[in-house]
């Protein structure tokens, strides 16, 4: 059985994971490092709020937790409070708001 040889000319382009530059097709997660500082209840809610810091040392936008009234809920944040302080990898997916399907 002959083995092919070495491969000669340029290789396809890879597909892009994404779809135009900086936008995330629906179901993608934004991924990063960072130091969970904090997780206050927000009193309006009773969602999680997490306070997250980068590896670069910026705060990025809070990340709200399901809310807290259930069992379920409440297990997240607690979950999350036990993260507070070592390095975690954070995948952000953000939600349709049902009031406004454009965002």
């Amino acid at each position: 059985m002959d083995r092919p040889g070495p491969r000669t000319g340029r290789q396809p382009p890879r597909p892009r994971a994404h779809g135009r530059a900086g936008r995330r097709p629906a179901g993608f997660a934004k991924q990063f490092t960072a130091t969970l500082l904090d997780v206050p209840a927000e009193a309006s809610s009773t969602r999680g709020v997490l306070v997250l810091r980068n590896a670069s040392g910026e705060l990025e936008q809070p990340i709200r937790t399901d809310r807290g009234d259930p069992e379920a809920g409440r297990a997240v944040i607690e979950r999350a409070r036990a993260l507070i302080g070592p390095r975690v990898r954070v995948y952000r997916l953000n939600e349709r708001m049902a009031s406004n399907p454009k965002l």
